[in-house]
């Protein structure tokens, strides 16, 4: 049984094995220019239970938000 070209993991072992390919996305799936890392965020004193969960240190931006910064001969 072969993985799935729609599915992430089979795009995640292809970048893994330094492999270069082309995925069909949808102009509002959200993407990283860089790799964002994780990290719990800080708590703010007074303001509830303390965070637990993950999130990304940096912003990501729709595919269609990154293609419009792109030059024609990109």
């Amino acid at each position: 049984m072969g993985l799935d070209p729609e599915e992430p993991a089979f795009l995640r072992a292809l970048d893994d094995a330094n492999e270069t390919f082309v995925a069909d996305v949808h102009r509002t799936q959200r993407v990283w220019t860089d790799l964002p890392g994780l990290h719990v965020p800080q708590s703010r004193p007074g303001r509830g239970r303390p965070a637990n969960k993950r999130q990304a240190s940096a912003e990501s931006v729709t595919v269609e938000a990154l293609v419009k910064g792109f030059n024609p001969q990109d």
